[in-house]
């Protein structure tokens, strides 16, 4: 798949960046509609593009899934693929104690000046379906275990990742993804009954 405008007062289509290799998808507009970002090429990962000044910048990530604007226009969130090592409580030489490894899915937010921050915190954990509220100032998301079968939970967290804390604890149903009202007060999201 590759990405195409559609004039819809006459229908006519053309491709959107012609000279992006393909595939592409899941466009994304920032909130003043001067960056476009979409999941191209696996191996390109998240692909964000300037209108204005032509810039073109990649986000290196394998998730495969499209990235969240800010209100403010000055951050993406994006999921990657993390390995946690975790280390063996036989000492602190690190070659003598024994390790572990697990993936994670975590939550990253890229700000446009280029910097890149982790927000999930800890480890072993599948976060997904990031929301910003519309006054930028929390991510609403969906947490799950990561490597076991386990529903996933709602969660809130600061914009910068501190204050972490479930919104949600009932194992028997799965939560998300997480929608904000316009007032930032409320939280619309899908509950299933696995039962």
């Amino acid at each position: 798949p590759t990405l195409w405008w559609l004039d819809t007062e006459t229908g006519d289509t053309m491709p959107a960046l012609d000279t992006y290799p393909a595939p592409s998808h899941s466009a994304r507009f920032s909130a003043n509609g001067r960056w476009l970002s979409f999941v191209a090429a696996p191996e390109a990962g998240i692909a964000l593009y300037n209108f204005d000044t032509g810039t073109r910048r990649n986000l290196d990530t394998t998730a495969g899934t499209p990235g969240v604007w800010s209100p403010d226009d000055h951050s993406l969130l994006y999921r990657d693929r993390f390995v946690d090592v975790l280390h063996g409580d036989e000492g602190d030489d690190h070659q003598n104690h024994s390790h572990a490894y697990v993936q994670s899915t975590v939550l990253f937010r890229y700000g446009l000046d280029g910097a890149t921050i982790r927000l999930s915190n800890g480890s072993g954990f599948d976060d997904d379906g990031a929301a910003w509220s519309p006054d930028g100032e929390w991510i609403a998301f969906v947490r799950a275990r990561a490597g076991v079968f386990m529903p996933g939970q709602l969660w809130l967290m600061r914009a910068d990742g501190s204050d972490a804390h479930a919104l949600t604890q009932d194992f028997d149903f799965q939560h998300g993804p997480p929608q904000w009202s316009a007032d930032g007060r409320s939280l619309l999201f899908q509950r299933t009954n696995l039962n």
